[in-house]
């Protein structure tokens, strides 16, 4: 089976969805299938990195790809043999070629929804996000919540939730050593809390910091960068909780796996700002493969990614009082630092992508049987 993955998302870019597509079209290579996967042309961009066995890169055009996306999908496909091919597209509007052109209607295309991208932002959007919903073979959204999300918006039977996987660097961490420990500032006796993300208000960092003044057995780490970088400096000030926090700017890839393996918890108490919230929350699993509990909201994706009073806690994240109770919680209660942790591990080793990419071609296996393809 050939499967084409188009997406506007992808390396050398970096991401959650840039992450879900590469992954997707590694693990279905390693499965022997062929894999071609059409992607957007960023901003000098020179050559293909990307490279994943019986994976083919093809890049579209880099002019004007967002006025002229449609059209360089269709001259890319329409001469191409679909037969006994899918399609994955990682944003519904992508499907729209495949749902409309004659030429590409018979091929089985399944376009994935992340979060946001769940909301049409118009009339006329919601009216092409129905013809996809039903004209597409199955609609797969990567969370349970997004797909509420999704279901709130179109009644549509088609809607099939897979959980995004944890890539596999994730589970493999070295022990910290003091000097790991002296250079992140993770040697003090201490509950060491660490936030990692983009820097936006509604990762909640901004909460976090609120709520220090009430946890004085808490050192927050925050890693990232992003808008909200500055406020939360100020902030820490004026709370004069300054010599709580520390800043520590982007992480390395090849420190990431075991600054989580470091922090005592990892904390992201996402909270939903008029159509921006978490569809999922991908750092809570790589987190949890680490071996490290969470904190994280109640009302978004982290319902799929983090198992209440299991491998972490899941608290309204509105609220500064009951994320400084969260952070307390693991102050007074050490001994279930090493209980959480210990359920981490065994959840997310059923979501590795070789797994979840399984899912996926479980899926399309049985629809395309039921289609009679």
């Amino acid at each position: 089976m050939k499967i084409f993955i188009v997406t506007q998302d992808f390396p050398p870019q970096s991401g959650g969805i840039q992450t879900t597509m590469s992954q997707l079209a590694t693990s279905f290579g390693n499965e022997g299938h062929e894999v071609h996967v059409y992607a957007s042309t960023p901003d000098e961009f020179s050559e293909e990195v990307f490279v994943a066995k019986n994976v083919t890169v093809h890049r579209f055009p880099r002019e004007r790809w967002r006025k002229n996306k449609y059209r360089y999908i269709y001259d890319a496909f329409e001469s191409l043999d679909l037969s006994d091919s899918v399609v994955l597209t990682s944003y519904w509007k992508l499907s729209i070629p495949f749902v409309t052109k004659r030429k590409l209607r018979g091929v089985p295309v399944y376009p994935l929804f992340h979060g946001l991208d769940a909301y049409p932002v118009d009339f006329f959007g919601k009216l092409r996000l129905k013809l996809v919903l039903k004209r597409c073979t199955r609609a797969i959204p990567i969370s349970n919540f997004t797909k509420s999300i999704l279901l709130s918006i179109v009644n549509t039977n088609k809607a099939h939730a897979i959980v995004s996987g944890v890539l596999e660097r994730c589970y493999h961490y070295n022990e910290p050593t003091p000097e790991f420990r002296r250079q992140y500032s993770m040697d003090t006796d201490s509950l060491h809390v660490l936030a990692l993300g983009r820097l936006v208000r509604r990762k909640g960092f901004d909460y976090l910091v609120q709520a220090l003044p009430q946890c004085p057995g808490v050192t927050l780490h925050i890693a990232g960068n992003g808008p909200l970088g500055e406020e939360l400096r100020e902030s820490a000030k004026a709370l004069n909780v300054q010599d709580r926090v520390v800043f520590h700017g982007f992480i390395p890839d090849e420190d990431l796996s075991t600054l989580y393996r470091t922090a005592d918890v990892y904390a992201m108490p996402s909270r939903n700002l008029y159509r921006d919230f978490e569809g999922l929350g991908l750092t809570y699993l790589e987190a949890a493969a680490a071996g490290t509990p969470s904190i994280a909201g109640n009302n978004n994706g982290s319902v799929d990614a983090v198992l209440h009073e299991k491998t972490g806690l899941r608290v309204d994240p509105d609220s500064v009082d009951a994320i400084a109770e969260a952070m307390n919680f693991f102050v007074n209660n050490p001994d279930k630092l090493q209980e959480f942790s210990s359920h981490c591990q065994p959840f997310v080793e059923e979501l590795s992508w070789a797994k979840v990419g399984r899912r996926y071609l479980k899926l399309i296996d049985e629809t395309r049987k039921s289609h009679g393809k």
